[in-house]
């Protein structure tokens, strides 16, 4: 087959049609040309010439009908096909005369006779066996041989290629190999929606290999058979290792494989399992249901955000520099799904920190730069991180958003812990795998400009951000708002079985204009039948956040990391930009603490 027409392989994917012996054999038996073993082109078939017998078999049937004949034979499937049809078209019958046979010829006496037709525009027309032949584009022996299985009563059947090899491995030693890669545990998929299967990351098929003869140290079993019996017959394939997994996952998981729990015990944790995948799965059907209504809908809008792992500053490949601490390096992402715009906010650790403040003042910022004032349903995404984006200041602010009038409704979703994929995520995933191509970054700048470029399709923004630019979110709402109180459901129900408002046990929250100022309706799960309101405003004073997070404008750094810094700016290269920089970090204010 030729390279343009071959097929992409795909992992753990075999294409036995694009074998060379199987391009050979459809070819033979559909009479086209093909290139042999020995690499020599074999002509196709074609009718061949004419007989010219007495009885003139190719002149009674014309050119057309010959080539009917012979498309006939040439369109069956298999080569059983084409010989039974074969075997149709002739017929025997007892010799009738006998001759003395002579010395020469003793030992061929034949028992039967042969006569051959063709079928031509449903008309039985006899011929002669020169002319069967040629019509046919069969050889003289193939013929003899289906006269053969005629006479005995046979039905034909091709036996070529089922003779046994003598390389052919033994049935236990092929058990032996599915029982030894069926020994390495398996891992299921995390976040995708089908059922992928992968051995551990560290593993390969030559390692397999490797342990398998460490183990049966006699088998005749070799490293091709063992790999293609991996790739054939075994759906795997090798992950990377899991992060942040879900401990619920986990412990039902060793429940329903454990071998001291009875089979009632299982049946329970495989219903848990059922039930908990499908309340994780509701965060990703919700996230896709708010991207189409966001596409529909100019008036809604969807963002979701969070905090990339901190990078370290400066970056360089030196020993020494694990040992000694470096300037943290803190980037936020909004990833807009209606938009797939990314906007970043990127600071060090002496002008901000990674609180709720922070939080808020980023997506306060951004709902005034970027989401136009006719957008009124606003839904946000994000992980359970309690101290950033899971907590009283960040619920405060959409509650005020809300009851300012710049919304009609918001809705807050948090996924199960452990299966918090969001779209910033992939966005990180970009500039991680721009990062590690780099090895040496020694300057905040350096950092903007390969995030700026990390991702070629969609073009990131990014902010700067310094100290003045924080608000203090978390002494804003305590004056407007309450920091707990009593779902509105449970009022008059005895004290001990009141509900109050604890953030950490709901995964929806929904700030709707409809259900009044200050009123907040939380569920334990998303899009759950069963909420519980809450009231908590206390004022109706609704005065805009203002006042500063860090008066000074600089978050003073303690004194011992400002010794490691120190340190670990003697490798920096010598650079104009480089010591700029350097030196004003040298001048920030230090602490004891």
């Amino acid at each position: 087959m030729d390279d343009e027409h071959r097929k992409t392989r795909k992992r753990g994917m075999v294409h036995p049609e694009d074998y060379q012996r199987s391009v050979i054999k459809r070819s033979r038996v559909k009479g086209q040309e093909y290139i042999n073993y020995k690499g020599n082109v074999v002509r196709a078939k074609s009718i061949g010439e004419n007989c010219k017998c007495k009885r003139k078999c190719f002149e009674k049937i014309v050119e057309a009908d010959r080539l009917t004949v012979f498309n006939r034979l040439y369109g069956l499937a298999s080569k059983d096909e084409q010989d039974i049809y074969l075997e149709g078209l002739l017929s025997f019958r007892p010799v009738k005369r006998r001759r003395k046979q002579t010395e020469e010829f003793i030992g061929s006496k034949r028992n039967c006779s042969f006569s051959y037709c063709v079928l031509v525009n449903s008309e039985t027309k006899v011929i002669c066996k020169k002319a069967f032949i040629n019509m046919h584009a069969i050889s003289n022996k193939r013929l003899q041989r289906i006269q053969q299985l005629l006479a005995a009563g046979i039905t034909p059947h091709d036996k070529r290629g089922h003779n046994i090899s003598a390389n052919i491995m033994e049935a236990t030693e092929k058990i032996r190999v599915h029982e030894h890669i069926a020994l390495f545990p398996i891992k299921e998929a995390h976040y995708a929606s089908k059922d992928y299967r992968y051995l551990d990351s560290s593993l390969t098929v030559k390692t397999m290999y490797t342990l398998f003869k460490d183990k049966f140290s006699t088998s005749r079993i070799t490293y091709e058979y063992y790999n293609k019996t991996f790739r054939e017959d075994f759906n795997l394939k090798f992950g990377r290792q899991q992060v942040d997994t879900c401990c619920t996952c986990e412990a039902l998981n060793i429940k329903i494989k454990s071998k001291n729990l009875n089979d009632n015990a299982k049946r329970v944790a495989a219903a848990e399992m059922i039930v908990h995948k499908r309340r994780s799965k509701q965060f990703y059907r919700t996230l896709q249901d708010v991207q189409k209504r966001c596409k529909e809908n100019d008036n809604v809008v969807g963002l979701a955000f969070d905090y990339m792992q901190n990078l370290q500053l400066p970056k360089i490949p030196v020993q020494d520099l694990f040992y000694l601490r470096q300037l943290t390096v803190s980037v936020f992402c909004i990833h807009n799904i209606k938009t797939d715009e990314v906007v970043y906010f990127i600071h060090h650790e002496g002008n901000a920190k990674k609180g709720p403040n922070e939080v808020c003042s980023y997506i306060y910022r951004y709902i005034q730069q970027y989401i136009p004032n006719h957008v009124k349903e606003l839904h946000l995404f994000c992980d359970n991180c309690p101290g950033q984006n899971k907590n009283n200041t960040v619920s405060r602010m959409c509650l005020f958003l809300k009851d300012s009038g710049r919304f009609d409704s918001i809705d807050q979703y948090f996924p199960i812990r452990g299966h918090s994929f969001l779209p910033c995520d992939r966005d990180f995933g970009h500039l991680k795998r721009k990062l590690k191509r780099f090895d040496r970054v020694h300057t905040l700048h350096q950092y903007i400009e390969l995030i700026a470029s990390a991702n070629s399709k969609h073009k990131a923004t990014i902010h700067v951000v310094e100290g003045n630019d924080i608000i203090n979110f978390k002494d804003w709402w305590r004056n407007i708002y309450k920091s707990t109180a009593v779902s509105v459901e449970t009022t008059k129900v005895p004290k001990d079985k009141r509900i109050p408002f604890n953030i950490s046990t709901y995964h929806h929250f929904s700030y709707h204009i409809k259900d009044g100022k200050g009123v907040v309706v939380a569920r334990t799960f998303i899009n759950a039948f069963v909420t519980h309101t809450f009231v908590l405003s206390i004022s109706e004073n609704l005065s805009e956040p203002f006042g500063k997070a860090y008066p000074a404008g600089k978050i003073p750094i303690t004194t011992e990391k400002m010794d490691h810094i120190k340190k670990s700016a003697k490798f920096v290269e010598d650079c104009e930009n480089v010591e700029e920089f350097w030196n004003s970090i040298f001048e920030w204010p230090t602490t004891t603490n």
